[in-house]
C-alpha cells in the first residue's frame, strides 16, 4: 500500500495532473450525452466530478484500502447517470458495454432495498475505460490507462441516497432499532414505487397508453430471442421466428442479458464464481477476465435463446454434473496439463457447449463455435466432433 510518508507526494502529483483528469471527465460526459441523444433512453442527469484532494487522502488512509499507487484508485473520476425508470438503467448498461471497455461491474442483488442503509446503493457501478479504437484517435491518445467509475441509478434511488447521506449515512448503527424498522418500510415503498413506475410507463409516456416503438426497443433489447431457450423448443429456427415478446413474456429489465449485465453476472454471481473457482482450483491456475471472450459468450447465449441471467443460472445448476464431465474431457488430466489461466465465465462457455451439442449436429456445433467462441475454423470443427461425442457418452448414448 502507499506508505504514509509518501502520501503528500502522491497528493501533490495528483493536483499537478488534475487538469488532464478534468479533461478526461469532460470528454466522457460529452460522449455519454451524445450516445444518449443518438438513441439512448431519456435520463434525468449525467454529471461527474474529479476527486478532491482531501477525499483522496481519506480514501488512501482508509485501513481497508491497499492501494499501491494512484493508478489503482478506481474513482479518481466519477460519473453519475440518473434515469427515470429502472428499465432505463439496463438501457444505459447496454450503452456502456457497447461504447466503453468495462473493466469491472457491480450489480446489486434483488431485495437488498429492504435495508435502509442500502437502497441508495442499489445503483449499478461500472469501472470503464476507453476502447482501443477510440484511443487510436489523436484527441484520446493521452487518456490511455485512464478509467472512470460510472454509477447508474434511478431518480428514487438518488433521492434516497441524498436523504440518507444527510441523516445517518455514517452512523446507521446508532439509530434506534424502532426507527430503523420505519426507515426500512420507507425504503420498501420506494423500491415498490420504482418497480410500479416501470409497469405504468406506457401510460406516463403516451397519451393513448400505447407503447411507442423506440420505448419498446429499450424495454426488450433482445426482441428476436425466444422466451423459452432454444434447446427446450422444437421446430424453431436459430433465433426463433416470431415478431417479438408478448407482454406476458417481457423479461425483467433489471436482469435482461446485455454486455454490461453479463459482465456483472460473471464477476458477481455466486454460482458462476463457485463453478469457475472449482475449475481453476482443479487445474491450479488463475482466472482472467477477457472482454472479447465475454462478447462472444453474449452472442452465444442470445443465440441459444437466453434473455435473462436468472434463466442462465438455472441452467448452470441443472447441468452442473455435465459441466464437470465436459470440462474433464476438454481440459484433460490436471496432473498432465498445465494452464497459465482460464477465462472467468468458463462455466458459461461449457454450458453453451453442452446445450448446442444436445442436438447432435456437428456442422451446427462447429458453426456455433466459429461464431461464438475464440476457436478458429479448424479448431471449431475438431472441437465440435469431440463435444458431440463427449455429450453422448455422458448421457449414456456413446
Amino acid at each position: 500500500m502507499i506508505e504514509p510518508a509518501t502520501i503528500e507526494g502522491v497528493l501533490d502529483h495528483f493536483e499537478r495532473t488534475r487538469e488532464i483528469y478534468t479533461d478526461f471527465l469532460e470528454r466522457q460526459l460529452a460522449l455519454l450525452r451524445e450516445f444518449v441523444k443518438e438513441g439512448g433512453p431519456e435520463v434525468q442527469s449525467i454529471t461527474g466530478r474529479v476527486k478532491e484532494r482531501e477525499s483522496l487522502r481519506r480514501k488512501i488512509l482508509d485501513p481497508a484500502s491497499s492501494y499501491r499507487s494512484l493508478d489503482e484508485v478506481p474513482d479518481l473520476v466519477g460519473i453519475r447517470i440518473v434515469t427515470y425508470f429502472v428499465e432505463d438503467v439496463e438501457a444505459m448498461a447496454e450503452i456502456l458495454g457497447r461504447e466503453f471497455r468495462v473493466l469491472a461491474a457491480h450489480l446489486p442483488g434483488q431485495g437488498e432495498g429492504a435495508d435502509p442503509g442500502r437502497f441508495g446503493y442499489q445503483s449499478r457501478h461500472y469501472q470503464v475505460g476507453l476502447r482501443d479504437e477510440r484511443l487510436k484517435l489523436i484527441e484520446y491518445r493521452r487518456f490511455k490507462g485512464f478509467q472512470a467509475e460510472v454509477q447508474v441509478r434511478t431518480v428514487l434511488q438518488q433521492a434516497w441516497a441524498e436523504l440518507s447521506g444527510r441523516m445517518w449515512f455514517r452512523a446507521l448503527r446508532d439509530v434506534p432499532r424502532e426507527h430503523r424498522r420505519r426507515m426500512g418500510r420507507v425504503v420498501s415503498l420506494l423500491e415498490l414505487a420504482d418497480n410500479q413506475l416501470d409497469g405504468i410507463r406506457p401510460l406516463l409516456l403516451s397519451g393513448d397508453g400505447a407503447v411507442r416503438d423506440h420505448e419498446r426497443s429499450f424495454s426488450h433489447p433482445v426482441v428476436d430471442s425466444p422466451a423459452v431457450p432454444l434447446h427446450e423448443r422444437e421446430g424453431v429456427g436459430p433465433v426463433g421466428e416470431r415478431d417479438g415478446p408478448s407482454e406476458e413474456e417481457a423479461p425483467n429489465p433489471v436482469s435482461a442479458i446485455g454486455k454490461a449485465s453479463l459482465d456483472a453476472f460473471i464477476l458477481g454471481n455466486a454460482v458462476v464464481r463457485r463453478l469457475d473457482d472449482a475449475l481453476a482450483g482443479r487445474y491450479d491456475t488463475k482466472l482472467v477476465f477477457h472482454d472479447r471472450a465475454v462478447e462472444k459468450l453474449l452472442g452465444g447465449l442470445r443465440f441459444l435463446g437466453f434473455r435473462e441471467v436468472e434463466s442462465v443460472e438455472r441452467e448452470l445448476v441443472r447441468h452442473e454434473e455435465l459441466l464437470g464431465v465436459i470440462a474433464a474431457n476438454l481440459f484433460g488430466d490436471p496432473a498432465e496439463c498445465g494452464y497459465e489461466s482460464l477465462l472467468r465465465g468458463i462455466s458459461l462457455f461449457l454450458l453453451c457447449y453442452i446445450l448446442i451439442a444436445k442436438g447432435g449436429d456437428e456442422a451446427k456445433v462447429s458453426a456455433f463455435l466459429q461464431a461464438h467462441s475464440l476457436e478458429d475454423r479448424e479448431g471449431s470443427e475438431r472441437l465440435a466432433k469431440d463435444l458431440v461425442l463427449w455429450y453422448r457418452r455422458a448421457i449414456g448414448e456413446g
